[in-house]
């Protein structure tokens, strides 16, 4: 689990110093690059998420208070902006190692991309 928000007009992803069960945690900083939902399949394909798609799934993974109108808005807004900053993907997945190959030919393509501009 990450707290996400904004730095400089920017989304970061805030390490928390707790880790559970994982025993893996980190206190640091980073540029959120990207969220990848993931999806039960029986084969492994990225999903073409519209707009309206990315903000109700963000949404729906928030851990955020929305006890009231103006809390629910909150959020809303939060999650329009990082459908509207950073790449969300949503990754219909086996199991398989497969599944990592799929996503990393996206996060791949999409770096050269960013290069080229």
């Amino acid at each position: 689990m990450n707290l996400v928000a904004q730095k400089n007009g920017q989304p970061v992803v805030y390490g928390i110093p707790w880790c559970g069960t994982s025993q893996i945690s980190t206190a640091k900083t980073y540029p959120l690059g990207g969220i990848v939902l993931l999806g039960r399949a029986d084969i492994d394909y990225l999903v073409d998420l519209e707009h309206y798609e990315k903000v109700l799934q963000v949404m729906q993974r928030m851990i955020s208070p929305s006890w009231s109108a103006s809390l629910m808005e909150c959020n809303l807004d939060f999650a329009h902006i990082l459908a509207d900053t950073i790449p969300i993907y949503k990754l219909m997945c086996t199991k398989n190692p497969s599944a990592l190959e799929v996503i990393k030919t996206q996060i791949d393509t999409l770096s050269l991309l960013q290069k080229q501009t």
